[in-house]
């Protein structure tokens, strides 16, 4: 019986400590470390974004696809406050075929989940700060290299 009751006691022990480290809030990025390059992909891999958020509140958002040219937007304004983010795109294009990225969306730690809406459509995009993708690309090559000038 006693075991019994110390299994329970230990597996209500574990239950608790393992919700209360899962509910543990992670901290919003300051203004400051969100003003930098971010980059992503679309969840399908279709599409590839590169967004420079600039701290007097405008940038630059470019989008590719495969095998296409990169089309660059000014960025008119973005704000970001408590995790949640906006980024207007001032439109370019003929006048029948004006588009301005309207992304919105949330940042979690250090990454980034933004829907880039369209009159029909939407994509949702993935995104990360470059310089910590530029670091974990060198760090993987440096480790890789020996291995990979054996052949």
């Amino acid at each position: 019986m006693k075991n019994r009751t110390y299994i329970a006691l230990l597996s209500v022990g574990i239950l608790v400590a393992a919700s209360a480290y899962g509910s543990k809030k992670v901290p919003s990025l300051t203004l400051t470390e969100m003003t930098t390059v971010w980059i992503g992909l679309s969840v399908g891999e279709v599409y590839a974004y590169r967004i420079h958020l600039q701290s007097n509140g405008k940038g630059l958002v470019a989008i590719t696809k495969k095998a296409q040219e990169p089309i660059v937007f000014p960025i008119a304004d973005w704000d970001y406050s408590k995790g949640k983010i906006r980024i207007q795109g001032e439109p370019i294009g003929s006048k029948g075929k004006k588009r301005a990225p309207q992304l919105s969306g949330e940042v979690i730690g250090a990454a980034m989940t933004l829907i880039d809406r369209g009159k029909n459509w939407k994509i949702r995009v993935k995104l990360r700060r470059e310089s910590e993708m530029l670091d974990w690309l060198g760090r993987l090559q440096q480790a890789m290299a020996p291995l990979e000038n054996e052949k």
